[in-house]
């Protein structure tokens, strides 16, 4: 049985904060973090194929997070709050989504 470890990757951004402000969501207490089970989750069920996701990308998801090209912030995607961010380099697109999650100890919205 595996421990559920969680990594935090970073505090987010100004501009982020400020973009879901502007649509009610308080993201001052934010902190962007990874688990264990999220990667497990990610290798398994993409981690093969041409595109497959390496152990290797995980490390560009601070990167990704604090200064993305484009970013979505406050979807809906089945039920669960998300930001949706992507970094374009010379010879990969990287998309990155984000489940915001609502507790005591993580607040994210107002």
């Amino acid at each position: 049985m595996s421990h559920f470890n969680r990594t935090a990757i970073g505090k987010p951004e100004q501009w982020l904060i400020e973009a879901a402000a502007s649509i009610g969501l308080d993201y001052s207490r934010l902190i962007h973090e990874i688990t264990n089970h999220f990667k497990r989750h990610v290798i398994k069920r993409h981690g093969q194929g041409l595109l497959a996701i390496t152990k290797e990308d995980f490390e560009k998801i601070p990167a990704i997070v604090k200064s993305p090209d484009m970013a979505i912030v406050g979807a809906i995607r089945e039920g669960a709050l998300i930001n949706a961010y992507v970094k374009t380099e010379t010879e990969a697109t990287y998309l990155y989504i984000e489940e915001v999650l609502d507790s005591n100890r993580r607040p994210s919205r107002r």
